[in-house]
């Protein structure tokens, strides 16, 4: 489902990548679909998490490895709790 076109005016964010897909990653994925400002979103999630995403067309592709998901993304947005992200 990566063929949306953006609103008029605005730039496409390219290759996207999302760690974490709970509530926050998950919502940011939906919006960027819906909105047509990314030309592919990868998920980094939990397994059932990316099927899902996948599976309702908000992600392009899904993966437990963060190494994986950002090789050659554009934009990378961290959604994981603050405990997890700061080590």
């Amino acid at each position: 489902m990566s063929g949306h076109d953006p609103s008029p005016g605005v730039a496409p964010l390219g290759r996207v990548s999302i760690l974490g897909l709970g509530l926050m990653g998950g919502s940011l994925a939906m919006a960027l679909r819906r909105g047509g400002l990314a030309t592919h979103i990868t998920g980094c999630g939990r397994a059932v998490l990316c099927e899902r995403g996948i599976g309702e067309g908000f992600l392009d592709a899904g993966t437990q490895s963060a190494e994986e998901a950002t090789s050659g993304a554009d934009y990378v947005f961290l959604c994981t709790p603050v405990e997890t992200s700061i080590t």
